[in-house]
């Protein structure tokens, strides 16, 4: 297999990865979920919220929690980022997708992924189907491809304008 034909595979492989840790991570009990994400809640409040501790148990609880959101819908947004991103350079690689094409494939692909990650949350105990996460996490598939996009934009245009220099 040539490296040209292998790119294509291994950006494939990385999509197919990534949406097995999504439907990992979604198919934890909520009570599990809470408790993955409970060390990085932490974090949040050491940095964000360091007068916490000088807080009402009932205060303290308030904030953890509004913590807790933010923490958790950041990981939304910033994983589905990351599909959006590789399901782009996957298409790319794969399909000769032009203009608006090479945009709205990936990110169609990725938001069919979370309105299904969504769907199957439904049936996990103590979770839920939220249209407020699909819309998060449709955000972070635009906002992945709209990156890679730009990206591959300016990467492919340097050398482009060095050619034309050398000439």
């Amino acid at each position: 297999m040539t490296g040209r034909k292998a790119v294509p595979l291994l950006l494939w492989a990385a999509v197919l990865f990534l949406v097995a840790v999504i439907f990992h991570f979604s198919a934890q009990p909520a009570a599990q979920s809470s408790e993955t994400s409970s060390p990085f809640v932490d974090v949040y409040m050491r940095l964000f919220h360091p007068e916490a501790d000088g807080l009402s148990p009932e205060e303290r609880f308030d904030l953890r929690e509004s913590a807790s959101f933010i923490v958790r819908k950041t990981a939304h947004f910033s994983i589905y980022t990351l599909l959006g991103a590789l399901l782009t350079a996957a298409v790319s690689a794969t399909f000769s997708a032009y203009g608006m094409k090479r945009l709205w494939l990936p990110f169609l692909l990725g938001a069919l992924w979370a309105v299904s990650d969504e769907i199957h949350q439904y049936f996990v105990p103590g979770r839920s189907c939220e249209l407020r996460d699909m819309t998060i996490d449709s955000a972070g598939v635009l906002l992945g491809v709209l990156l890679f996009t730009a990206c591959a934009r300016v990467t492919f245009s340097i050398p482009k304008k060095r050619r034309k220099k050398q000439r």
